[in-house]
């Protein structure tokens, strides 16, 4: 196991997980959820990019988010969608595929953040519908990229490498 992760998981009161097979497959948010084991160099590698991202953080709104848990997998999925990232409350935890959009750093590190933003967004007021509040503080002419947007943002060669995505309708 990684100390630094350890550390972080100590500090914070978040276990986390380097060993899918202690989790998956399980039920959670209504749907099954399943991954696998990321290779051990994947976690070394990863290690220390998450911390790296998690400092951005004071301290005090890491320990407000409530998380049991972060799972450091692969091949993630919420039903039969494939997830780069999954933020889930029944069990107050975040799945990451930490092997998908490796050697794209702005995809891997808004990966993160995308997750944090839902766990946060779910304890200031219990939900994750629009908050009318969180976008009157945006300027007038603000707007947020519709999702299919930033996908086509990523470049030709890496959403090629990604694996088909089954959609759950």
């Amino acid at each position: 196991a990684d100390p630094d992760l350890a550390a972080f998981g100590r500090k914070f009161g978040i276990q986390i997980v380097t060993n899918a097979k202690k989790v998956y497959p399980m039920k959670a948010a209504g749907q099954r959820l399943m991954g696998k084991p990321a290779p051990a160099d994947a976690v070394k590698d990863y290690a220390k990019f998450f911390l790296g991202e998690m400092s951005r953080y004071p301290d005090a709104a890491l320990r407000k988010l409530g998380l049991d848990r972060i799972i450091f997998a692969t091949n993630v999925f919420s039903g039969s969608m494939r997830r780069g990232g999954f933020a889930e409350w029944d069990t107050d935890s975040i799945h990451l595929d930490i092997v998908e959009g490796k050697g794209n750093l702005e995809y891997r590190r808004g990966l993160i953040h995308h997750e944090l933003f839902h766990v946060m967004d779910m304890r200031d007021d219990g939900n994750t519908a629009p908050d009318p509040e969180w976008a009157s503080l945006n300027g007038e002419n603000y707007r947020y990229a519709p999702p299919k947007e930033w996908s086509t943002s990523l470049s030709e060669e890496f959403r090629k490498s990604l694996p088909p995505v089954k959609w759950n309708p």
